[in-house]
């Protein structure tokens, strides 16, 4: 392998992680009757038509197929790739979520 075929692979990985980080972040959403679409406008409001966000949302089963995702499973994973503004908004809905639920 050559200094190019590593860099493509390397990104090619991220690239595969990236989608994967963005389908837990809309799946987590449809588990918790959020609407992926606009929990990520709220971050990102210059974003609004992300394609790898609206594949994802391709992807996502009903929340009565999906396996539970641990609000902290979510959370970190954003921050994993960098994506401290959608997790901050993750945040106020979790932190909104427990206090309904009180």
């Amino acid at each position: 392998m050559d200094q190019k075929d590593i860099q493509d692979k390397v990104i090619e990985n991220y690239q595969r992680d990236e989608n994967m980080m963005i389908l837990v972040f809309a799946q987590w959403c449809v588990n918790n009757d959020l609407n992926p679409e606009t929990l990520y406008a709220k971050a990102y409001p210059d974003q609004v038509n992300n394609p790898a966000l609206k594949q994802s949302i391709e992807l996502v089963v009903p929340k009565e197929e999906s396996e539970h995702i641990p609000d902290h499973t979510v959370i970190g994973i954003l921050s994993l790739f960098g994506n401290d503004d959608l997790a901050f908004v993750v945040t106020e809905e979790i932190d909104k979520r427990q206090k309904e639920d009180k």
